[in-house]
């Protein structure tokens, strides 16, 4: 890929470009109204183990193996594309949940969908030919936020949809947040650079390590 530097050195520049620090928000005024509480059910896409992340959340810090990263996450919630990288057991998933709950509770109108890479994987394989796409491939295209979880963990075939989805939301500017274990490096050589420049190019990608080890 055309940007060389180590998955260390985006991980730095990401420190530099963004705040890390919570937003606190402003005290009510006096006499004012509630705000109006979100009567929406359950984002159903959000699977039922990981319905109780929260940003606010004690288990949250309990899981996320650099607690620094809750803090990276919240101050990106404006950002177009993140990328949460990190080892299995770092606390990707369930920091992309928070993130994607808090992203919702910005604006009561609006909803995202968290899907596993892995089901986009094999939605092709398992749809009829001269049908268009499977609903999970439709859905991955349109939705307002795709929080795309595992991005590696699926089968390498013909029929993957996951690079046809990351560039078509790219290209319309549809945010897009992915969680992966997966290095830039190793990311060009499974899907081709274009790939690996959406997802860690410098000035447009928020990447965030959920690694004790990232810096």
């Amino acid at each position: 890929m055309s940007d060389a530097r180590s998955l260390q050195q985006i991980l730095a520049d990401c420190r530099e470009r963004f705040a890390t620090a919570p937003a606190s928000a402003p005290p009510p005024a006096t006499g004012a109204p509630p705000p109006p509480r979100d009567e929406r059910p359950e984002n159903a896409t959000i699977p039922p183990s990981f319905r109780w992340a929260t940003l606010n959340a004690p288990e949250l810090r309990q899981r996320v193996a650099r607690e620094r990263a809750i803090g990276e996450g919240r101050a990106a919630l404006s950002a177009t594309a993140v990328v949460l990288v990190g080892p299995s057991g770092s606390g990707k998933t369930s920091l992309a949940c928070a993130l994607l709950r808090a992203w919702e509770a910005r604006d009561t109108r609006r909803r995202g969908s968290f899907v596993p890479a892995w089901r986009l994987g094999v939605a092709r394989a398992q749809h009829g030919l001269g049908q268009g796409e499977p609903v999970e491939v439709e859905r991955a295209l349109s939705t307002g936020l795709l929080v795309l979880d595992d991005l590696g963990s699926e089968r390498n075939t013909v029929t993957n949809a996951v690079p046809d989805v990351i560039f078509e939301r790219a290209y319309a500017g549809r945010p897009t947040w992915v969680t992966t274990w997966m290095t830039p490096e190793q990311v060009s050589q499974r899907y081709g650079d274009g790939i690996a420049r959406r997802l860690y190019e410098a000035d447009r990608v928020v990447v965030i390590g959920c690694d004790k080890a990232a810096p």
